[in-house]
């Protein structure tokens, strides 16, 4: 039979592997499926009953419901999508108050970096279709003056309605508290 610290770790790896199929998902489709959240949700209470250390489970609630309310403002005002919505309040059950700051810092830098990568790309987009439109001329550019270009071009890019797929930096924040939990665990 498996001690109970080999249950947390086993139900912490199967946290990570759900978080890493909404990243992928996300990224990919701009679709979180409805069985991430609720497969995260699941093996919360088991995580609870095999953890080494007591888990504060009524204030991990609370803080859920502040993050539902959270996303559902946000989805309503369509600054994030239905599945990060409902993603985010499942991570946050499973951060507690001591991960919270490395969830947060890790949810801000994810969704920062990824704002700038798809900022890019969209730059890079009209770069193309600029270029296109203006025949398609082959001119011999230096490395700075494209990099030069692709900034000016960032200027054009409509940051506040980029679609922005957050379950990656959702994702990225709950694994980093599920591997820094592990390691906690088995120390």
């Amino acid at each position: 039979m498996l001690s109970a610290t080999a249950i947390s770790i086993l139900v912490l790896t199967m946290f990570s592997g759900l978080l890493v199929w909404a990243a992928v998902s996300d990224f990919r489709r701009y679709i979180i499926p409805n069985q991430v959240s609720l497969g995260v949700i699941a093996l919360y209470p088991v995580y609870v009953l095999s953890a080494p250390d007591p888990v504060n489970w009524q204030w991990a609630l609370v803080m859920a419901g502040v993050f539902f309310a959270v996303g559902f403002v946000m989805w309503l005002t369509r600054t994030m999508g239905a599945g990060d919505a409902k993603l985010l309040p499942a991570v946050v059950l499973w951060v507690g108050g001591k991960e919270f700051a490395t969830f947060i810092v890790v949810l801000i830098a994810g969704s920062l970096a990824l704002a700038l990568v798809i900022g890019v790309r969209t730059a890079l987009a009209q770069m193309r279709a600029s270029e296109k439109e203006a025949g398609g001329a082959a001119v011999a550019v230096s490395g700075f003056a494209r990099f030069a270009r692709l900034v000016g071009e960032l200027r054009h890019v409509p940051f506040l309605k980029i679609q922005v797929p957050y379950g990656v930096a959702i994702a990225a924040g709950g694994i980093s508290v599920a591997v820094n939990t592990m390691f906690t665990t088995l120390r």
